[in-house]
């Protein structure tokens, strides 16, 4: 239903319109202008004020109730805006916008005036003040969403990374977790182990043949890495029949942990020839005492450094200790801080990945946090469009004054139809809860940012995006 302004008279309109923020510094005769030049449109819940696609030609300012934008993705709907009473939208002075990416729907009851753009030359030659606040309507937009959509994807990124992030730190966090209680449980026998250890009186140069024997590294074998597993299984076995043999409990245990040590069958009798048959059980348990402290005390130190590694992974990828400014920047680490950052997500599809990069290749200056977005969004959307299995190459290369970042996948490929569209605001083939479709065009908008380009060829088993990142000497 449509109505002209003057169905609620221009003067009520326009003192109406003076109420809203947007329009607060316009002069009442220019409010006055619009208000009769316009026309006030009346929308039911459901209904259309107007389809995607469709020309925009038309200026907004809603009146009453609540309009919702939405994008059409995979058979659904999403929200991609929402406009309430005072608020501006659709052709607006200077801009250069053509056609509606998604379509617009009034929530409930909703009233709309509109201009037609018709209007727009008159207005810009004859009411300034208007023209003004619509082209800082405009501005202000253009910057609100660029702003709101980057955000947006940065927290979509976060998503992504975090429940693979979660598991990478979990597993190493458990496991120190359960190698130090282990620990805790096995010092608390050390007084017992000390007692029997200090009531058999073996002389020092028995104790510096059995430290040499069994702790000087020289002496040690390694035969996880000469035996088979069936071979180390047997060794272990029959060690852990001898131990038991000499009334030692745990002997199994035991076996695996002097095995891993590379302290094997022949050591132990070594052992009990030179402390004869009567100590020997307390001088074994006492070396099983510290070599299964030193195991655990390995365990927690790797588990510990793959903690630290993946903290510096996630500081190295937020750019969380440096300011916004931008600086010289190692592009390889850069891209090895994003590998790890989706190192879940690629192992559970069991992709192959390689990196290539050649030695002193130049540090170009830039927003290192912005680009980390770009590769995450490039090689998550490379992982995505992989089967189980596939492979993921990175090479970056010296262009002249350019560094060149090319990252390919062998998976199904861009279909030639939506080739062109790819870049563009909300584009997407995922379904919703998926993929926003502004992770590309983020991308380029960073690139572009960047003084760079960024480029795609695909078909079927082979897309490569090919991103140009200029040296840049001025920083």
């Amino acid at each position: 239903m449509q109505n002209k302004a003057s169905d609620s008279t221009p003067d009520k309109l326009a003192k109406r319109l003076s109420g809203y923020e947007l329009l607060q510094e316009v002069p009442q005769e220019q409010l006055l202008w619009l208000a009769s030049k316009g026309s006030v449109r009346r929308l039911k819940a459901g209904d259309k004020l107007f389809q995607k696609d469709a020309p925009i030609d038309l200026l907004f300012v809603v009146l009453s109730g609540k309009i919702q934008f939405k994008l059409e993705q995979n058979g659904g709907h999403r929200i991609i805006n929402e406009l309430i009473e005072g608020d501006i939208s659709g052709a607006l002075p200077y801009s250069r916008a053509k056609n509606a990416i998604a379509f617009a729907e009034a929530k409930g009851p909703t009233e709309v005036l509109q201009l037609p753009k018709d209007y727009f030359r008159e207005m810009i030659h004859k009411q300034p003040e208007l023209t003004e606040a619509l082209v800082h309507v405009m501005a202000s937009r253009i910057r609100d969403f660029t702003t709101e959509q980057q955000q947006t994807e940065k927290l979509a990124s976060l998503g992504r990374l975090s429940a693979g992030l979660h598991h990478e730190l979990n597993n190493p966090a458990a496991a120190a977790l359960r190698a130090s209680t282990e620990l805790k449980d096995q010092l608390s026998l050390a007084p017992d182990k000390f007692k029997a250890i200090m009531l058999l009186n073996i002389g020092p140069e028995q104790v510096d043949k059995i430290n040499k024997l069994v702790f000087s590294p020289g002496k040690r074998k390694k035969p996880e890495e000469k035996l088979s597993l069936m071979e180390r299984s047997e060794q272990e076995d029959k060690l852990a029949e001898w131990l038991e043999q000499r009334g030692l409990q745990n002997a199994y245990a035991m076996a695996e942990t002097f095995t891993e040590k590379g302290v094997g069958l022949e050591v132990m009798q070594q052992v009990e020839e030179i402390c004869g048959g009567d100590k020997a059980g307390a001088v074994i348990d006492w070396v099983y005492n510290i070599l299964i402290t030193d195991k655990l005390v390995s365990d927690i130190q790797e588990s510990t450094r793959r903690i630290s590694g993946l903290v510096g992974a996630v500081k190295s990828y937020s750019h969380m200790d440096r300011g916004q400014e931008r600086e010289r920047a190692d592009l390889e680490e850069s891209i090895r801080s994003t590998l790890t950052m989706l190192n879940f997500k690629l192992k559970r599809k069991k992709i192959d990945v390689s990196l290539d990069a050649p030695e002193g290749l130049v540090q170009p200056c830039v927003y290192t946090g912005e680009l980390n977005q770009v590769w995450t969004n490039l090689i998550d959307n490379a992982i995505d469009a992989m089967e189980e299995g596939g492979q993921l190459h990175i090479e970056l290369q010296q262009k002249d004054q350019d560094i060149e970042i090319s990252i390919t996948d062998n998976g199904k490929g861009i279909p030639e139809n939506v080739k062109d569209r790819i870049f563009d605001p909300f584009f997407t083939t995922k379904s919703i809860g998926q993929g926003s479709g502004m992770g590309l065009d983020i991308s380029k908008k960073i690139i572009d940012q960047h003084g760079g380009t960024i480029k795609v060829e695909s078909e079927p088993g082979k897309t490569i995006f090919r991103v140009i990142i200029p040296e840049n000497l001025q920083s």
